[in-house]
């Protein structure tokens, strides 16, 4: 899923004239929250929530003469079923009509959404958004925080799927990706899911993101102190193995770590170098 997001997001930033917007409403007697970004080529990604689960829901589409499809997006990373449907959709409009689709065989269910929120458009220097995010964990997910304002401290908003509550809200500064800031995974193996959120990307293909543990006992999350280029989690041999490339791809170093106590323990470090008369990475020492 990481992989996936990471393309969308390349994908995504090739693209100027992005608009974002957040809409509410209702399918029959349940709650829904469609947030919809849409790309000046009319293309969509959109993320729905319903109360029936509170699981987000990814889902990418196309605009054409204002009708605007949006199909989920399958874990294979195909398109599958059609979801939403809307025959009259501009991005400036304040309300919007359309067709749910729960399955194939269910007839459609119209639905009214109401816009709560115009993240791209001015004056929003003072207001803060509550982004949902493409990832959750089995019972929680998550809504980052997000101002136009410099002076507003970003951060992510916590909640429980079962009960829609919040649970808990940490400050933290990311690089803004729209939907796909927060990923999901188990980072110190101990089957309990935990979170993360992208940093920033470096030089070459080195990425980084911060890193939070959940705490078994009280459910709550700390900022785990995980540090590293482009860190990989082998949930199998519970190592985290940390890529690091410098002078377009000419050194690379591959690292390998242990958690113990929560901390990462170095095990093994091989670097390599691109011979030119080989046309390869050759291994040598390593130079800190």
């Amino acid at each position: 899923m990481t992989k996936l997001i990471i393309v969308f997001f390349l994908i995504l930033c090739s693209f100027s004239g992005i608009s974002q917007a957040i809409y509410t409403g209702k399918i029959q007697n349940s709650n829904i929250e469609l947030q919809i970004l849409a790309t000046d080529t009319m293309n969509v990604f959109a993320v729905y929530l319903s109360n029936l689960d509170n699981t987000p829901r990814l889902l990418r589409g196309s605009l054409k003469n204002d009708s605007l499809i949006l199909c989920i997006i399958n874990t294979d990373r195909t398109l599958g079923d059609t979801v939403f449907t809307f025959t009259d959709f501009k991005t400036n409009y304040d309300n919007i009509n359309g067709n749910y689709y729960a399955d194939t065989t269910i007839k459609a269910l119209p639905i009214y959404l109401m816009k709560n929120g115009d993240v791209d458009s001015y004056p929003v220097k003072d207001s803060v958004f509550e982004i949902l995010q493409a990832e959750s964990s089995k019972d929680q997910y998550f809504k980052i925080l997000f101002s136009h304002n410099h002076s507003f401290i970003p951060g992510i908003n916590i909640y429980n799927k079962k009960s829609n509550a919040l649970i808990q809200t940490i400050q933290s500064y990311y690089y803004y990706r729209e939907f796909f800031v927060v990923s999901v995974e188990d980072y110190n193996f101990d089957k309990v899911e935990d979170f993360s959120v992208f940093e920033s990307y470096y030089a070459g293909a080195n990425t980084s993101s911060i890193y939070y543990l959940r705490n078994k006992k009280n459910n709550q999350y700390t900022e785990s102190g995980f540090t590293g280029t482009s860190l990989q989690f082998d949930a199998r041999s519970k190592t985290i193995t940390e890529y690091n490339q410098c002078c377009a791809g000419k050194y690379i170093s591959k690292s390998i770590y242990k958690v113990k106590k929560n901390e990462m323990v170095l095990i093994e470090k091989n670097c390599f170098e691109f011979d030119e008369e080989l046309n390869k990475h050759i291994e040598g020492a390593c130079h800190d």
